[in-house]
C-alpha cells in the first residue's frame, strides 16, 4: 500500500490542469467590477505557473501560519484570545 503514494497516478497531470483551469474560470463567482475578475485571474495564473514551476512568477501569494506565535509574542493567554 506504501508503494502506491510514492508515485503519482498515470492522469496526474490531467487532474491538476483541470482543476487549475477551474480555479481560473471561476465559474459562479459574481465579481464587483471587470477589473477585479482579471486581477483574480491575474494572480491564479501566478499561482498556477508557480505549482507547475513553468517559469520565475513576478510575485507568489504565500499563506503562512504563524499559529499561536502572535499570543505568545503579545503575552497573551490561549483563553484571553478565545473569550475575550
Amino acid at each position: 500500500m506504501r508503494e502506491r503514494w510514492l508515485e503519482p497516478s498515470p492522469d496526474a497531470d490531467q487532474k491538476r490542469a483541470a482543476r487549475l483551469e477551474s480555479w481560473h474560470a471561476a465559474a459562479g463567482v459574481a465579481f464587483a467590477t471587470d477589473e477585479a475578475k482579471q486581477a483574480y485571474q491575474e494572480r491564479v495564473s501566478l499561482m498556477a505557473d508557480a505549482i507547475e514551476m513553468k517559469k520565475v512568477p513576478a510575485r507568489v501569494a504565500v499563506c503562512p501560519s504563524a499559529g499561536h506565535f502572535p499570543l505568545d509574542y503579545a503575552g497573551v493567554t490561549w483563553r484571553e484570545a478565545m473569550y475575550d
